[in-house]
């Protein structure tokens, strides 16, 4: 499959993958609470990740709000990532 090189139409893509960039560290704060809920972030940033991949390689005029969404859904993937890891150490620690 090969992404379309016309620029028309693209904008979409990028500003879906900045919307989806927010969206781990808005569930990660609003809701996130215990193991179960950093699995689901990190099944969110990885969507994210992967949208974003896919959108910041299509041309167009907000390609840039596209790579700022990858960025922000890598770091939003590596914090929920690094918060599960000190949950599970403080499990096994304590138990």
């Amino acid at each position: 499959m090969t992404l379309p090189e016309k620029t028309q139409g693209n904008g979409a893509w990028h500003v879906i993958a900045l919307v989806c960039g927010l969206l781990p560290f808005v569930v990660l704060f609003a809701f996130a609470n215990g193991i179960p809920g950093y699995l689901v972030v990190i099944a969110i940033a990885v969507a994210a990740v992967l949208i974003g991949h896919a959108s910041a390689s299509r041309r167009g005029e907000f390609r840039a709000a596209a790579i700022v969404g990858l960025v922000l859904a890598y770091l939003g993937l590596l914090l929920a990532v690094g918060l599960l890891l000190v949950r599970l150490m403080r499990l096994i620690v304590a138990g």
